[in-house]
């Protein structure tokens, strides 16, 4: 029996399988990487903020819900624009991965010289699921906040004139 193509392109989406595996476990540790080294940036840049904003009174608490609402549009900003760009590259490689396997599939001489008049149509699909984007948002976001959390948290504990003191690195 022959398949009409698929054995011709099925080498090339097992290949384009395992890369993409590969460049996911490389995009999921670069974005961690990220993620820690930004909310341990956004921690220090505040430490000036929440001096001040202790020194006109306050309290601990209200000034860290201050503090984690402006990492949280930071990061709703910067995690919403990364989620909408990967989907759209993602969309935008799988129409051309569908394209070339489209293109490959199309030879059918082997069906000809069988004598078959004519051959079955088929149709590759791959697509980008809006909802992976999504989950990688909120993902994001999630970590972004709970890290930005246990990096400002404690210097809400320290004195006004202490956090003012240290030197901006």
């Amino acid at each position: 029996v022959y398949d009409q193509g698929y054995s011709f392109v099925a080498p090339g989406l097992t290949q384009l399988s395992r890369i993409s595996g590969i460049t996911l476990i490389c995009a999921i540790a670069v974005v961690g990487l990220a993620v820690v080294v930004l909310s341990l940036v956004q921690a220090l840049r505040c430490r000036r903020e929440l001096a001040i904003m202790r020194m006109l009174g306050t309290p601990r608490r209200k000034a860290l819900v201050i503090a984690l609402a402006a990492v949280a549009l930071v990061c709703a900003l910067g995690a919403g624009i990364g989620a909408y760009a990967g989907s759209a590259i993602s969309t935008e490689v799988a129409q051309k991965v569908v394209e070339s396997a489209d293109e490959n599939a199309a030879d059918t001489t082997f069906t000809a010289m069988m004598g078959e008049g004519k051959s079955n149509e088929f149709d590759f699909t791959l697509e980008s699921d809006p909802a992976f984007a999504i989950a990688a948002f909120a993902a994001v976001s999630a970590a972004f906040l709970l890290l930005s959390l246990v990096f400002i948290a404690p210097q809400t504990k320290r004195s006004p004139m202490a956090l003012l003191g240290e030197k901006e690195e």
